[in-house]
């Protein structure tokens, strides 16, 4: 609305004075009272041929563009209600104030900025990205010739979908790389994961982040069950960790093995997903017994014997 009354303000020749309000005691309204007009013409036929200048500067014609817009059906309401001097629903004028629209050649204006039908859309968000401006600049350049309800969500999505900007745009900056804190004692912090199958089996690896001692216990499947079950003779053995880190597997998320963690005072950190490198003592250890079983080539009664050799 602000860039209305500027560009209606341009037709005139005029020179604004600072004057304290404290002397202005002499204002009144006769003295107030507006020049006549000498040339017989309204000055609203200047602003409207400055906004038909805003039309001509868009990749469309005028006429291109009445005719598109004669065929929108979802602003046939607004037009005629314009024509008429009637008032439409909020939804006719998508809820913005009717006084704000106008109609310049078969254009409908909002302001100084032009209604776009959509069959002309997708070739004015070219033109406004020919220069593969950013989201923001092409938001102001929109803001200055046109207008129509989503516009800034179109200007994302063309913006975001362009090649030839994906091409060029920058990586993101990566994020530091966190080591973990080296434990202070042995079995202080444990690193759990599985492997398999193999053979109809499945592993369960617990590796201690301090002396790097890999444990590793054949287990039928990878329940929450069998798991709590295999980790609470390795605790009977080696004593109850502070920490345990596990990936996001719905063994580790489950309830019942949250309130084995709180019975046993345990504090439980997940790596983040789709990023093994969290857990990466275990992970790395997992592929090394995968390799070694499908490398020694062994029967299923001799697993644990293969095993044996593989931790020795």
């Amino acid at each position: 609305r602000m860039q209305h009354y500027a560009v209606f303000l341009e037709s005139f020749d005029f020179e604004i004075r600072f004057r304290n309000s404290k002397f202005h005691a002499n204002a009144d309204g006769m003295s107030r009272l507006p020049i006549p007009n000498s040339s017989g013409k309204p000055y609203f036929e200047l602003a409207d041929v400055l906004e038909i200048q805003q039309i001509e500067t868009l990749p469309v014609s005028v006429e291109e563009l009445a005719q598109h817009t004669a065929k929108d059906l979802t602003v046939r309401n607004l037009i005629q209600a314009l024509q008429t001097g009637r008032l439409v629903e909020g939804h006719d004028r998508f809820g913005i104030n009717q006084n704000e629209f106008s109609i310049q050649k078969g254009c409908l204006m909002r302001g100084i900025r032009v209604y776009i039908p959509p069959t002309l859309r997708r070739k004015v968000l070219e033109e406004l990205h020919a220069g593969h401006f950013g989201i923001s600049r092409m938001k102001s350049l929109a803001r200055s010739y046109c207008w129509w309800c989503n516009i800034d969500n179109d200007i994302a999505d063309l913006t975001q979908g362009c090649i030839d900007c994906a091409r060029t745009r920058p990586d993101p900056a990566k994020a530091p790389v966190h080591s973990w804190e080296r434990p202070t004692e042995p079995f202080q912090r444990i690193h759990v994961d599985f492997a398999g199958p193999f053979m109809g089996q499945y592993f369960l690896i617990v590796i201690d982040a301090y002396s790097k001692w890999p444990e590793i216990k054949v287990i039928p499947d990878m329940t929450t069950e069998t798991t709590i079950q295999r980790l609470q003779e390795f605790f009977a053995t080696f004593g109850i960790p502070s920490v345990i880190v596990t990936d996001r597997g719905t063994q580790f998320t489950s309830d019942q093995f949250k309130l084995f963690l709180k019975n046993n005072g345990i504090t439980h950190k997940m790596g983040a997903p789709y990023h093994p490198a969290t857990n990466g003592q275990a992970e790395r250890y997992v592929q090394t017994v995968k390799d070694k079983l499908k490398a020694l080539k062994c029967s299923r009664s001799e697993i644990n014997m293969t095993l044996l050799d593989i931790l020795s």
